[in-house]
């Protein structure tokens, strides 16, 4: 069963964005969490089903992977959408 086509093709590019910058900067999920000060299992759920984050810590996760937010997520995402995970 293909649940991708369950999720909208601009969470894809989010999700696949997010993991292709952190692969690029050597480091692990986990450790991006760490660095941004955000649960693990929250930058996790990003990467994996590609909701984007809040604004806040979208900045956070930019910070560490050294790019811009907008290079972190795209446009059409909607920065001010609330992402999933918990605090």
């Amino acid at each position: 069963v293909d649940t991708t086509s369950c999720v909208p093709p601009n969470e894809h590019t989010t999700a696949r964005r997010l993991k292709e910058l952190r692969e690029d900067s050597g480091l692990y999920a986990r450790e991006v969490a760490e660095r941004a000060r955000i649960p693990f299992g929250a930058y996790a759920y990003w990467e994996a089903r590609g909701i984007p984050p809040q604004v806040y810590r979208a900045a956070r996760i930019a910070r560490v992977l050294g790019c811009s937010v907008e290079d972190l997520l795209d446009e059409t995402d909607g920065l001010g959408r609330a992402g999933g995970g918990d605090d």
